[in-house]
């Protein structure tokens, strides 16, 4: 072959393929060599990629919901109810938990200025300045400042108490010249959407997690009577401040509502039947006072763990009553173990005997009668047999296929909550100016 045929031909092999003219194997071969520079890149997801999850540590979080637990990829995680459901409760029960489950330090932002040290220490979370960084700013600028630093100093767990106080702080020279007084609208939603667009990147990058906690608002408008007759999308009873990026950023929304205060004794959950094994025996120092609540929580996105729509019902403490306050995932274990025959009996009369299991033969243990049972399980708390207890009452919570926890959200309800704003233009969809004017707060 002559010199110059040959310098010809290995100057065409040299020379590259247009992406538009390859074949489907040039293309292969060319995403593999492309990802040796690109696969360093924390934004690039692998084919074995899992995101990791930190259980919540309760039952109704992780099983009954099926959240299965905080994702810790930039996600948003929002806490919404009325006032006194125990949102901030609810939070800080998380919080809690997630120092045990991963032995990191957190932060919480308490905008409301209603959180305490000994509160928090009461409900066990780890007040160290080494494991938590609790700060009531005065501005939403300032704490996304806090946020980025803490989060270079590899914070990854945030907590944002709550939505309608993240705003920006007035200059006193504008109070004292009347400018602030002036009406602006949607200034709140500004500043929420801008905290989003600020800080998703960041809490992505590091791989973090924000829980932010919202109050529902009361509608005020003239249909607002009917609304809490028939509540719909259309009259859905309330709203939530925040503007729609507080709707359509998070992954996983919870509604709280407090559902019924409850005695010491046989806890009657609407069977007719009491229970004795949920909640304390009834003693002359709690006669007659309200000890636990029942809190419903409802799923109204879930695009972590995937379950849908779902409830479930939580116990929660008051404070000053003989039991740790917050949430008391002891009761959860003994409902929902009463509910699936791991708390039952066997034989009769004198022969009755009482177990923890799923049947007497594999019972974790056994006691002689009834009194028994509730002082070691009930008084007494016994953290072993309730620990044991829990994982099998999350293996039949788990195994359950029926619709007990379901709950139905409508197509409207669920396109309000996620953010997505009404269509004028579309006669089949109805649009809810009580809606726009929260916006415009």
């Amino acid at each position: 072959m002559a010199p110059g045929k040959k310098k010809t031909e290995e100057k065409e092999k040299e020379k590259p393929i247009h992406p538009r003219l390859m074949t489907p194997t040039q293309r292969r071969e060319k995403l593999l060599e492309a990802r040796k520079k690109l696969d360093d890149d924390y934004k690039v997801l692998k084919t074995d990629d899992n995101e990791k999850l930190v259980p919540y540590g309760m039952l109704v979080m992780d099983h009954v919901l099926r959240l299965q637990g905080i994702g810790m990829r930039g996600r948003v995680s929002q806490i919404h109810g009325n006032e006194g459901a125990g949102k901030s409760t609810l939070t800080y029960k998380i919080a809690r938990n997630f120092q045990l489950a991963t032995g990191e330090p957190l932060a919480i932002f308490d905008f409301e200025r209603t959180g305490t040290v000994p509160y928090l220490k009461a409900i066990g979370v780890d007040m160290s300045p080494e494991m938590c960084f609790f700060k009531q700013p005065d501005s939403v600028e300032d704490c996304q400042q806090d946020v980025i630093r803490l989060m270079q100093a590899g914070t990854r767990f945030f907590i944002f108490d709550s939505i309608p106080r993240m705003k920006s702080k007035i200059d006193a020279k504008f109070i004292l010249d009347g400018k602030a007084f002036k009406a602006s609208m949607a200034v709140h939603a500004r500043v929420m959407a801008q905290f989003y667009d600020n800080m998703l990147p960041h809490v992505a990058e590091y791989d973090g997690h924000f829980m932010m906690v919202n109050q529902t608002r009361d509608r005020i408008d003239s249909g607002a009577e009917n609304a809490q007759k028939y509540p719909t999308y259309t009259n859905l009873p309330y709203t939530l401040p925040g503007g729609r990026s507080c709707r359509f950023t998070p992954s996983v929304m919870i509604e709280n509502k407090m559902m019924k205060a409850f005695k010491a004794g046989g806890v009657d959950l609407g069977g007719g039947t009491k229970d004795d094994f949920i909640l304390e025996p009834e003693t002359p120092e709690n006669k007659d006072i309200i000890v636990a609540t029942r809190v419903r929580l409802r799923a109204l996105k879930n695009k972590v763990g995937g379950g849908g729509y779902r409830e479930g019902y939580v116990w929660m403490r008051p404070d000053g009553i003989g039991r740790v306050p917050g949430i008391d995932e002891n009761a959860s274990i003994r409902e929902f173990a009463r509910a699936y025959g791991l708390i039952d009996y066997t034989g009769g009369g004198k022969n009755t005997k009482w177990f923890v299991g799923a049947s007497p033969e594999e019972a974790i243990i056994t006691y002689n009668n009834k009194e028994e049972a509730i002082k070691d399980l009930v008084v007494d708390e016994n953290p072993e047999v309730l620990r044991r207890l829990s994982i099998l009452v999350a293996k039949a919570i788990d195994s359950d296929s029926s619709s007990k926890y379901a709950t139905e959200v409508s197509g409207q309800l669920a396109t309000y909550l996620s953010g997505t704003e009404d269509d004028e233009t579309d006669p089949n969809v109805t649009v809810n100016k009580a809606f726009q004017v929260e916006e415009d707060i």
